[in-house]
Parts: C-alpha cells; sequence; structure tokens
C-alpha cells in the first residue's frame, strides 16, 4: 500500500510519469500476493493519472478498479473509482460518459448510504450541467 500511496500523492499532482511509476510497482506486487485491496487502489491511481492525462489506457485501468472492487464488495474503493471515472470526464468535457458514469455512481452512493459522495457526485453533475449550459 505504500507504493500505491506514493502513486496516489503522485496523481493528484498531476505527476503522471511518478504516479504510473509507483502504482505499477503496487499493482505488480499486489498482484503476486493477491491483495485485492491494494490492486484496486493503485488501478485507480494509475488509472486517473492516465485518464487525466488523455489516455484511454486509463479508462480501462479504472474500469477494472471498479469491477475488481464490486466483486470484492469494497464501498469506498468502488465509489472512489465511480467517482474519478465521472469528474474526470466531466474535467475533459466528455459530458455524455461524464452522465453515464453518474447516474450508476449516484444511485451505488444512494444504495450504500455513502452520503457525503453522493453529495459530491451531485455536486459534479450540476457543475457539468451548468457547463453545459454555458458553452
Amino acid at each position: 500500500m505504500a507504493y500505491s500511496s506514493v502513486a496516489h500523492v503522485r496523481m493528484l499532482a498531476d505527476d503522471v510519469p511518478e504516479a504510473v511509476r509507483w502504482g505499477k510497482q503496487a499493482i505488480t506486487l499486489a498482484e503476486r500476493l493477491g491483495e485485492t485491496e491494494v490492486l484496486v487502489h493503485a488501478l485507480n491511481n494509475v488509472g486517473s493519472a492516465l485518464l487525466r492525462a488523455g489516455s484511454e489506457e486509463g479508462r480501462a485501468a479504472l474500469e477494472r478498479s471498479l469491477a475488481l472492487a464490486s466483486e470484492a464488495s469494497l464501498t469506498e474503493h468502488v465509489i472512489r473509482a465511480y467517482v474519478n471515472l465521472s469528474s474526470i470526464a466531466v474535467d475533459l468535457r466528455r459530458y455524455e460518459e461524464g452522465d453515464r458514469y453518474l447516474a450508476d455512481a449516484i444511485g451505488y452512493a444512494t444504495d450504500q448510504g455513502v452520503e457525503a459522495w453522493r453529495w459530491y457526485l451531485l455536486a459534479v453533475q450540476a457543475r457539468a450541467e451548468l457547463e453545459r449550459r454555458s458553452a
């Protein structure tokens, strides 16, 4: 998890090469050790960094993170994948894509009773709608 945490910090700093470097180390180790939670965390970091930089490889990593987290019932990791998929889509002005993720994400957050994330997702949805109307 230490490697993935470094990747997370580098991803938040928009340092794509370092986020990917540390994240891939975490992915390799997590897969070898069978550490699902570390794997989904690292995939999310790498995927978010790459997708924000415009790489579709990032979407695949985020989708894998989402699927594995869902299978393992890791609620926080599921919502984190949804948040990154939807908010990055909106940041990149891919509103239809964002809408699809937001619908699933808001439904999931509501079903799981994760209110703070539900409110965050509603804010992302409102921002997307405002940007579309302002364009």
